[in-house]
């Protein structure tokens, strides 16, 4: 350890060379080392989550469009996994090869396009195949016979397809949250757009109240 430390001294120009292997001289740079923390720590400036929006109207606009990024992937994802149980087919092997497209996304898809495209690029794109995904899957449900195979194979693709899509757009969207902010609040942002994305789960039982209230006022189930 004594070997290793003086050659960490060496590199960092504390001592001249190696031959200075004498305790005391090692304890001097060692406590040198802690007082310089100790300092850095006394004169660092507590960060909090109100930083995000009163240290510049970038940082605001750039915390807010975050946490409606994260509400949104949260809900069509909490989406697709909670209707689950009308689509048809077997649940348990329909529940099985969606869910595999966690999977899929986040070992795979995902560290495969962050080192190749921009984080804009790969949020669009995928946003839009999960909007094209959800809104084919809604034409399925409604206008084909709920018992018929080739309709539950193709909600069953566009169901994996879709929530591949938002699980790949979330796990982008996460890795340029905690790089597009500073160090000092990276924690703080993170913990913000979580518990907006929360939030947003939380209301989303909600829509189905709203849309009921659309269909009966508006005649749309007619």
């Amino acid at each position: 350890v004594e070997e290793i430390l003086l050659d960490l001294c060496v590199k960092n120009g504390k001592i001249e060379n190696k031959d200075d292997k004498t305790g005391e001289a090692l304890r001097l740079h060692l406590d040198d080392f802690e007082n310089d923390n100790d300092d850095r720590e006394a004169g660092d400036k507590k960060y909090s989550i109100l930083d995000l929006f009163t240290t510049s109207p970038s940082m605001r606009t750039a915390t807010i469009l975050n946490m409606m990024l994260w509400g949104i992937s949260s809900l069509v994802y909490q989406g697709i996994s909670l209707n689950m149980t009308k689509m048809p087919g077997n649940l348990i092997l329909t529940n099985a090869l969606v869910n595999s497209a966690i999977l899929f996304s986040s070992l795979w898809y995902t560290p495969k396009l962050l080192a190749k495209y921009p984080v804009r690029k790969i949020l669009f794109d995928n946003y839009l195949a999960t909007a094209i995904c959800c809104f084919s899957g809604y034409v399925i449900l409604e206008f084909s016979d709920s018992n018929s195979n080739n309709a539950a194979i193709f909600l069953t693709i566009t169901s994996f397809l879709g929530k591949f899509f938002i699980c790949t757009a979330f796990n982008a969207m996460y890795c340029y949250t905690t790089k597009a902010f500073p160090t000092c609040l990276r924690a703080s942002i993170t913990s913000l757009c979580s518990a907006s994305a929360g939030l947003v789960t939380a209301l989303g039982p909600w829509l189905n109240v709203l849309q009921s209230y659309l269909l009966i006022n508006f005649g749309f189930d007619h």
